[in-house]
């Protein structure tokens, strides 16, 4: 297409180039988006609540309506005297052109034509319908880099494209044949027929859609998808994503605008509080949240369910009660099991093995658990018992503090409540149950449960994007005053660690780039827009994005493949190991495209199965 372009204009004299979504794209989809942007920004600051899309499409309406010529943002705004007095008229008029400007940006490839068109002393003209007056018109243009000899704008000169006679007017102004003019735009009349009609050659420009989000709004109910922010996602993205690394350009595009939206929703319930982020995934939590709002307070608490469990088990009254704390896997084992409290030692195996208990054994069994029940004292002697409630002491978490994590049934913050009595807030990325002191960004018990569903089916994928560049918190020890927290070894490898910091680092650019952008005053994600691009991947990967995750794990007592990691005719020859290794994924949806290839619905395979292990 754009050596069409290039071949053409070596052959005329003028070029006229047509503004909105020919050299100029809007972060919005549409034009009326604009308006919604006006609504909104004016709600949020004023009691009285308007309606002010509708009344502003309309007021455009009737202005045409009783104009032969073309209109301009005066007369729309006339329209609207018997809704608004004279000084809401003007600062809503100020207040879309202010969003108006900001909404813009350069479409690149056609601003570089025009450039060329310069370069060979081409006479570059501006062509365009448009309400707007012409210095709103000449600040947009000059915002974003665009040279030119001439600007015809309609609101202007009171003729329009659309007639063709703005072509004729421009014709006769610069007394030259039309035959020695192209003109570039995006509409089919305005831009192309109406030229043509007036002998003045013409090139059609398309612009692909940004969003495309196929699962998603099948997936949710219409009302609850702002599709005006998604596209100021999507369109964001695909004008200030230039990296081509994949994995950057995956944490840009995916990650970015969900830790954007999370840090939003932190900062507008409870940026005026002391917000603690729980290691390991809040690592990255913390770090997006900070880049947003630096002046805020927060802090990092090195903490792990084997730390907390611990250092908090001599106050548990039953093994039932230790049990029923803690988030145990399907087929979690011994080995795991003790792992998790910093217990697995050779005294423990030892009194494993003189009562014929295997470790391997899952810790759900039956005798198994018959056996803790009977014998937890043995394992679970604690040295220090304070040491970890002083910990949280010296970290200064009181009452009313506010602990952040990424989810998924809140733990950590159980075992910090329940046993050294701390009354804190617990806000989550997701959350799976209903306590009043929890609350889910993306979903919860009580709201959006039909992603709470999908998380399950993808819950390691979603924990491996924040992992931190350091190993789980074992436990503490004290440095005179001190208390110090004693940090593993970190159990992802160190190509996989690379590959993820790269995500992190694309996703915290996103953030950067678009709270520097003007636009960002004027929009909010809500937990669906922010969760969309992340969903689609998690629900429908393509091949690509398979291929690059092919070869990650994480490790929960042992390494367990995201997608799977044996060849596909090992799988179908041994379908018993097909079965285990999908139940052991973290990202089901991903194991069963990678097995069998074709764009099937295996997220309903997950909640079939799902729903059938909830029934037993």
């Amino acid at each position: 297409m754009i050596n069409k372009i290039y071949n053409k204009i070596k052959k005329y004299d003028v070029i006229s180039f047509d503004i909105f979504d020919t050299l100029i794209f809007r972060y919005t989809e549409t034009p009326s988006d604009v308006f919604k942007l006006v609504e909104n920004n004016y709600n949020k600051k004023h009691s009285n609540k308007i309606k002010f899309k509708n009344e502003r499409i309309l007021a455009e309406q009737e202005a045409r309506k009783k104009s032969k010529k073309e209109i301009t943002i005066n007369d729309i705004y006339s329209e609207m005297i018997p809704i608004y007095d004279k000084d809401t008229l003007k600062d809503l008029k100020s207040l879309e052109k202010k969003i108006e400007i900001s909404c813009c940006y350069q479409n690149r490839e056609m601003v570089n034509i025009l450039k060329e068109c310069i370069k060979n002393h081409k006479k570059v003209i501006i062509t365009s319908d448009m309400y707007l007056d012409e210095e709103t018109m000449k600040k947009i243009l000059e915002k974003n880099d665009i040279d030119y000899n001439k600007l015809y704008l309609s609101s202007n000169i009171g003729l329009t494209k659309s007639t063709g006679c703005l072509f004729r007017h421009i014709i006769k102004d610069l007394k030259i044949k039309p035959e020695k003019m192209l003109h570039i735009g995006d509409n089919i009349k305005s831009d192309y027929i109406m030229a043509r009609k007036n002998h003045i050659n013409a090139y059609l420009y398309r612009r692909k859609s940004t969003i495309n989000h196929p699962n998603f709004e099948n997936f949710f109910d219409k009302e609850n998808i702002d599709n005006l922010s998604l596209s100021v996602i999507n369109n964001f993205i695909a004008k200030n994503n230039d990296n081509d690394d994949f994995y950057y350009s995956f944490g840009y595009k995916n990650l970015g605008p969900l830790v954007l939206g999370f840090s939003q929703f932190l900062n507008n319930h409870y940026g005026n509080k002391q917000i603690y982020f729980l290691s390991r995934e809040g690592n990255f939590l913390k770090q997006c949240y900070d880049e947003m709002y630096p002046n805020n307070q927060t802090k990092y608490l090195y903490v792990s369910r084997k730390s907390i469990s611990s250092n908090s088990l001599s106050k548990f009254k039953s093994f039932n009660e230790i049990f029923s704390s803690q988030s145990i896997m399907q087929t979690e084992t011994i080995e795991n099991f003790l792992d998790r409290f910093g217990l697995l030692n050779s005294k423990n195996i030892k009194l494993l093995k003189s009562n014929n208990i295997d470790i391997k054994n899952e810790i759900k069994n039956d005798k198994v658990f018959a056996f803790f029940e009977d014998n937890w004292k043995k394992f679970f002697k604690q040295a220090d018992k304070t040491i970890f409630k002083d910990y949280l002491d010296q970290e200064g978490l009181k009452d009313d503090s506010i602990i952040v994590d990424v989810g998924w049934n809140g733990t950590m913050q159980n075992l910090i409540s329940q046993k050294f009595k701390k009354k804190i807030k617990g806000v989550y990325l997701g959350i799976r149950n209903t306590d009043s002191d929890k609350q889910g960004y993306i979903f919860d018990n009580k709201q959006n449960k039909k992603i709470l569903m999908f998380s399950r089916s993808m819950v390691g994928f979603l924990e491996i994007l924040f992992s931190a560049n350091h190993g789980t918190t074992l436990t503490y020890k004290r440095d005179g005053e001190k208390i110090n927290p004693i940090i593993a070894e970190n159990d992802i490898e160190k190509d996989e660690m690379k590959k993820i910091l790269k995500i992190q680092e694309g996703a915290l650019s996103f953030i950067k780039k678009f709270n520097n952008c003007e636009i960002s005053k004027y929009i909010e994600f809500n937990n669906y827009v922010s969760f969309a691009n992340l969903f689609e991947v998690g629900i429908n990967p393509d091949n690509n994005i398979i291929k690059h995750f092919n070869d990650f794990y994480v490790f929960d007592g042992e390494k367990i493949s995201f997608i799977g990691d044996k060849k596909n005719i090992y799988y179908f020859s041994h379908p018993h190991i097909l079965l285990k290794e999908y139940i052991n994924s973290t990202w089901k949806n991903a194991f069963l495209k990678r097995i069998f290839k074709l764009n099937a619905p295996y997220y309903l395979v997950f909640k079939t199965a799902y729903k059938r292990k909830l029934k037993k």
